[in-house]
Formats: C-alpha cells, structure tokens, sequence
C-alpha cells in the first residue's frame, strides 16, 4: 500500500504532471487507504517536516483519506501547513513553560495582505475565553479585519511586577512569552509590523502597562483598561500611543492609581501643552496630549465598578471601550516607525 502510495505522490510532484490534475489514478473515486500511510509517504518524500504537525487534512475524521484529501496532503508537500482560521488554541513554549492562546483569525482577514494583529490580556483568575467573551473583542475582529489573540496567564494570572498571583509568585516571564507569541503568530500570518497592539483588563491592563515599559518596540500602541502601573523602573524603549481607561468608582484599581500612571506616561512620551477634553458620552471624560510618541489619553468611566465598559458584564454601559480602544489603535500612528 505504501508503495503505491509513493508511486501517486511521487507522480503527482514530477516536474512533468506539475500540480495534481482533475483525475489521478481513480476517477470513480472510490480508493481508499490509510491515513498513517499516506502520512509516512509524505515524510519520506519531503525528507524534513512531519505534516502529522499540521492541522488535520482528514476532515471527516475516518482516519482514512479520498483522493481530495490525499491531493490536498500533497499540496501541503509544496505549500507548508495550511493557514488555520476561525478560533482555535495555539500552543507554544517559552522560556521552558508549556503556554496557550485563543486565537480568532475571522474570515473577514484578508490572508494575502499585511494584517493587524491585537492581543487581550485577561484578568486575574479570568481565562483567555473570558477575556474574548466580555470584551466581545473576536466580534470586532470580524467586523473590523483583524487578528486577535488572548494569550492565557500561569495560575490565570500575569506577572505585572508587582501583581499579581501565581504568575508574580513564580517570577515568570510573560514579557517574554508576549514576544514569542508574536512571534509564533507571524511565522503562520502575514502580521503587520506595524499594526500590532494590545489590550487587557484589571491584572491584564497592567501587564499592558509592563510591556509598555518592557517592549515598546514591539508595538504600535497600547491601552490598558481597569489597570495601573505595577512596575518599575519603567524605562521604555521609545514613546508610543497609550490609551488608559478606568471607572472613576473603581474599587479595586482606584482611580488615583489610574492618575498617576497617565502622569508617568505622559513624561515618558514626552507630552507638552495642555490636553484636548472631550466628553465621548455623558458617562465618560477624556483627556487626551498630543505628544512626540502619539496620543497619550486617559478616559474616566463613572457609573461602574470594576468591569469592561459597554462589555459583557455592563451591557448598558454608554461607554464602549471595546469600540474606543479599536479606533484609538487605527488611528494611532508612531513618529519613525
């Protein structure tokens, strides 16, 4: 069987057939034969990868194949893995940790084109799931054309600095593992440079705030929401965008926090003159300074606590912060970048 497995394959790769043809070999299509097989056959031909690595080409799950799928396996022989889309776990490790991230690449992604790229950041022992659900962020993936990803915490928690959990406990290095992701992400998507951002709540803002600080050359522009600063020194690779968003009556990230983090970021970007007020809905005040590294804004929320605004768990809210953080990273634009 395998034999004449190779015989198929290698006469579908000689020079002389090129790409498979309509009919090749059995045009009632009514052979069948192992997956295994044809997955050894593949091996051995291409001498350097082993495509069982690769998403399922088996998609009615028979562990048997028909001639479409044994010309799509071929075809993974010339091309690498297909390209996954819609919503699926991505698994990678970093620093010696086994780590996760809930992908969504939505069908509305133009995959022959550069395409932005936004990372949510869970709170603490929220999950990546519950990040994507409140913030309703795959939803605006699909209508906006942009890849989201939201990568999952050690103990559901990130180590921020000081906070929090068992991510801070263990000293982990989730800046290390954000760049891995990214950097996993562009080997299999054509991830624009320069449109990556990232998002996230409570503890997860303040991971934002740490890459801020720690790996500002890696993105475009940040916004932490319901977060503050929870590390230092800060010493920023360049100034950037940076969108902060907390509630006013936060009871657990009081606002002064939130105060004083917009007061160090507006010396790090380097921000002069006076802010631009605005009153984006009747629950919501925002100042924002033009600065050297972009808009460096800050948006008080009033009438909620601790949660998403316009999220899941504040669905009357008037304040969408999925919307404004959206619109904040496409219009944000970095001198020299």
């Amino acid at each position: 069987m395998i034999v004449s497995v190779l015989a198929v394959l290698l006469a579908l790769l000689s020079p002389a057939n090129g790409r498979a043809q309509t009919c090749v070999g059995d045009c009632d299509g009514d052979w069948k034969g192992s997956v295994a097989e044809l997955v050894l056959g593949i091996e051995i031909l291409r001498g350097r990868y082993a495509l069982d690595e690769c998403p399922s080409f088996d998609p009615n799950e028979d562990s048997q194949f028909t001639i479409d799928e044994m010309v799509t396996a071929v075809g993974m022989t010339l091309d690498g893995c297909p390209t996954r889309t819609g919503t699926f776990e991505l698994n990678l490790f970093s620093n010696g940790l086994e780590r996760t991230a809930l992908v969504t690449v939505p069908d509305s992604v133009d995959l022959n084109v550069p395409v932005p790229l936004l990372l949510n950041f869970h709170g603490v022992i929220a999950t990546s799931e519950i990040i994507q659900s409140v913030t309703g962020m795959p939803e605006k993936a699909e209508a906006e054309g942009f890849i989201t990803a939201a990568p999952q915490g050690i103990g559901r928690s990130w180590n921020a600095g000081v906070c929090c959990g068992d991510a801070q406990a263990q000293n982990i290095d989730d800046v290390g593992f954000t760049r891995d992701l990214v950097a996993a992400l562009k080997e299999e998507y054509r991830i624009d440079p320069d449109r990556i951002y990232a998002t996230g709540f409570s503890n997860g803002g303040a991971m934002v705030f740490r890459l801020a600080c720690e790996a500002a050359d890696l993105f475009a522009a940040l916004a932490p929401v319901g977060g503050s600063m929870a590390v230092a020194p800060c010493r920023p690779a360049r100034p950037l965008p940076l969108l902060i968003i907390n509630a006013v009556q936060d009871p657990l990230v009081p606002y002064g926090l939130a105060t004083a983090s917009f007061n160090l970021w507006r010396d790090y970007n380097d921000c002069s003159g006076e802010p631009v007020v605005s009153e984006p809905t009747k629950t919501a005040t925002c100042e924002t300074y033009l600065c050297k590294g972009g808009a460096t804004t800050l948006c008080g929320v009033t009438g909620i606590g601790h949660v998403w605004p316009g999220g899941a768990t504040n669905p009357g809210g008037l304040f969408r912060a999925t919307d404004v953080v959206w619109d904040f990273f496409r219009e944000s634009i970095v001198e020299g970048r």
